[in-house]
């Protein structure tokens, strides 16, 4: 018989085959810093008698739309000027603005009989510019009784809602500041702690501005920036200018 062959059987492996993921980097989220938001000095007016400025007054005040004014500045203010219309309120406005640094006034409204029905109003003016942002209104409810406690009510819950309506144009608008002094390279800003301003916050420091009829107020050419490094009394501060022959006392300041 032929002769016995063994045979020998080699399984050869196959190289693995890897299959390559391709790799997706994930960019580290870059922190962005949220916008400051400074609040505005405040003036309140009362149009009529009816005992209305020291009640909204308070619901703004704890509302913390803005720092109120000095209502007594205000109101000598007020005894030289005629606030009938609405073009010689525009202009007392802008008095505010230039003797005591205000940036909005409100001019609360009712009606000689404060009554059911009848609405409670506000009008907004914009002091830099001196114009008319918004008018506002709230309705008195319904009340049963000629109880001074049931016309307060009614008249507080007017009051409380018109507060709201108050707050939230006011938080549209841009806040603006001036400066008050230069010295070297360091400028004095009317505004401060109050305002709300830190110390190595930048803002931007610009040209006069114009008021866009329907618009409002609008800030001329941005030509440098201020770092502030501290504080002056109440509201004020002072800080670093990036390029002190660019700008003049009365520029406007804003947050960059």
């Amino acid at each position: 018989p032929p002769p016995k062959v063994e045979a020998s059987v080699i399984v050869a492996q196959q190289p693995s085959s890897t299959v390559l993921q391709p790799v997706i980097s994930t960019p580290t989220p870059q922190r962005v810093e949220a916008p400051v938001a400074l609040k505005s000095r405040l003036a309140v007016l009362e149009s009529g008698d009816n005992g209305l400025l020291t009640l909204f007054s308070s619901r703004l005040k704890n509302a913390s739309i803005g720092t109120l004014a000095d209502q007594h500045q205000t109101a000598f203010l007020s005894k030289s000027s005629t606030l009938t219309t609405q073009a010689e309120r525009e202009k007392f406005a802008k008095r505010l603005q230039q003797e005591f640094g205000i940036n909005l006034v409100v001019f609360i409204t009712a009606p000689d009989l404060v009554a059911p029905g009848k609405s409670v109003q506000g009008e907004i003016y914009d002091c830099m510019g001196g114009v008319l942002v918004r008018t506002v209104s709230a309705r008195i409810p319904q009340y049963v009784g000629t109880e001074s406690s049931a016309r307060d009510s009614a008249l507080d819950t007017a009051l409380t809602e018109l507060t709201e309506q108050v707050k939230h144009v006011i938080a549209l608008l841009p806040w603006y500041g001036k400066i008050a002094a230069l010295e070297g390279e360091r400028a004095y800003i009317n505004a401060g702690k109050e305002a709300g301003l830190k110390v190595g916050q930048i803002i931007g420091v610009y040209q006069s501005g114009k008021v866009i009829p329907g618009l409002g107020f609008a800030p001329g050419e941005k030509i440098t920036t201020i770092e502030i490094r501290g504080f002056i009394g109440a509201d004020g501060a002072y800080g670093i200018v990036k390029d002190s022959k660019l700008i003049h006392a009365n520029d406007l300041v804003a947050v960059e």
